[in-house]
């Protein structure tokens, strides 16, 4: 439990990076609109954060923990953030 609890540590600061950069990026575009990659990274950070978020408290609360919740959060934030990473 103890390593999986810095790995959902780890997860949350990732994703709050990819967010805060994707964020940044987006402010600080001033002719024409963002780039649909850098929408769609911010997206990614944004869930990245929320699964973490609902993951971690999985681990303290049993009755999350026991359904197959977190492993279907788990599997869609994974393969959104792997299309992010190919078409980026």
């Amino acid at each position: 439990m103890f390593i999986t609890l810095i790995l959902r540590c780890l997860q949350l600061i990732f994703a709050a990076i990819i967010l805060g950069l994707s964020i940044s990026l987006i402010r600080n575009q001033y002719i024409g609109n963002s780039p649909t990659e850098t929408r769609y990274a911010s997206f990614v950070g944004g869930l990245g954060l929320l699964v973490a978020i609902v993951n971690g408290a999985a681990l303290i609360v049993s009755a999350i923990g026991a359904t197959f919740v977190p492993l279907i959060l788990d599997a869609i934030t994974s393969v959104l953030a792997l299309a992010g990473g190919i078409v980026s």
